[in-house]
């Protein structure tokens, strides 16, 4: 039997932020166990504590996509602890909160977000029944997404980029869009300094937002859209030739009046979400924004493999 209590701070399972000027927050969670369970325990007692934790966060209708530092904090007996099998090494202890965690129904998409993660023991008091975890959650506000609209888009290769696209909404299929087109420049430049015998990935490739198709195990598939699936559901979600055209000519005219009231010289990448969808697909009948011009090139082949 697990007890679970739940505490957050600059935020609740409804809001990612209670203070949006502080991109800073914590989740604690209190578990009270009638035995701990580690990874050598019972599958059935692995289960039930994966449940009982994610049963506390069923409420939250938002996830962290971004690193996470965790801090885990054991009141155990001291004396099972050293005369007995009861209780587990800290990392084997340690794991079947992790996992209960990630995924869909938790609060990271997979352990790989942890950024450091400090887990220690203290002697409770021996007049207690219960061994108890403290586990402070720790992370950035600013990095999360909403579940309801969760996308993931595999836009090179076997990488997924987590966004929030709610497919009634123009505005964010546009701006999809212009964010995997920024990151699919961004890999080639750093692939043609590779070429050259220099490696910016660090720069260029490197984000704590992008996870291998491999680590969504934990997430609904009907999420997950490989790049020319992403562009066919925006297709049926009204994205045109005619709105991409409209849309471009109104941002050309937003840059021009800013670089006027400033004069900045900006480029005006009017030509950028085009030419994502241009290399999108091979069909070529010129009524269709899927369809392939002469700049459909090896890393959009890659991408919609």
């Amino acid at each position: 039997m697990v007890r679970v209590e739940l505490v957050t701070e600059n935020c609740d399972s409804s809001s990612i932020y209670k203070l949006e000027e502080l991109a800073s927050a914590e989740i604690k969670i209190r578990l009270e166990f009638d035995r701990i369970v580690s990874v050598q325990s019972q599958k059935s007692a692995r289960d039930e504590l994966c449940s009982n934790i994610r049963r506390s966060l069923q409420d939250f209708n938002w996830i962290c996509a971004g690193q996470v530092n965790l801090e885990l904090l054991w009141y155990l007996h001291a004396t099972q602890r050293q005369e007995t099998d009861k209780i587990g090494d800290i990392d084997n202890i340690t794991k079947p909160i992790i996992d209960a965690l990630t995924g869909e129904k938790g609060l990271l998409i997979d352990d790989s977000q942890i950024g450091s993660m400090h887990s220690f023991w203290n002697s409770r008091n021996h007049q207690t029944e219960k061994d108890v975890l403290i586990l402070r959650i720790k992370f950035n506000n600013d990095e999360c997404l909403k579940k309801e609209s969760l996308t993931f888009i595999q836009y090179s290769s076997a990488v997924c980029l987590p966004m929030n696209v709610d497919f009634r909404s123009m505005r964010d299929i546009l701006g999809a869009l212009a964010v995997i087109m920024f990151r699919r420049g961004q890999r080639r430049l750093a692939a043609e300094f590779r070429r050259q015998g220099n490696d910016f990935d660090r720069a260029l490739v490197n984000s704590t937002w992008e996870f291998h198709r491999t680590r969504l195990g934990g997430m609904d598939p009907a999420r997950i859209y490989r790049l020319r699936e992403f562009l066919v559901k925006c297709y049926e979600h009204g994205l045109t030739w005619r709105l991409l055209l409209s849309q471009s000519k109104s941002l050309r005219s937003s840059i021009s009046a800013s670089k006027r009231e400033d004069g900045s010289t900006r480029p005006s990448g009017s030509g950028a979400v085009s030419g994502l969808i241009a290399c999108g697909s091979d069909e070529r009948d010129g009524k269709d924004p899927r369809c392939a011009t002469a700049r459909y090139c090896d890393a959009c082949q890659e991408a919609t493999g």
